[in-house]
């Protein structure tokens, strides 16, 4: 899922012209002292909040479609994915002066 940014980028790209949301896979890797992180090469993206995992797998093999084949045949998919904002507070992007002076 990505949104669109509260406000615009001071210095580089603001991201999405609009909300949108997609379906892909990802993988993640271990790495000693970090943790797990996800690498998404679809989106050229660590993976972040905005990637949501629905199924997951230990080996690549049994995460379809992998490897396999199939004869020809006739087949309907389809899926959809919304997205909905709540009231969310806009998040601070620019450097702010505390009002108590410290």
């Amino acid at each position: 899922m990505q949104l669109t940014a509260d406000e615009k980028s001071l210095d580089g790209p603001s991201g999405p012209e609009k909300d949108f949301t997609d379906l892909h896979a990802w993988a993640e890797v271990y790495v000693p002292g970090a943790g797990w992180i996800g690498l998404d090469p679809t989106s050229g993206l660590f993976a972040g909040e905005g990637h949501i995992p629905l199924a997951c797998t230990p080996h690549p093999t049994s995460a379809a479609p992998i490897d396999g084949l199939t004869d020809v045949c006739e087949t309907t998919f389809s899926y959809s994915n919304e997205v909905t904002r709540f009231r969310e507070d806009p998040r601070v992007t620019k450097p702010y002066t505390d009002p108590s002076g410290r």
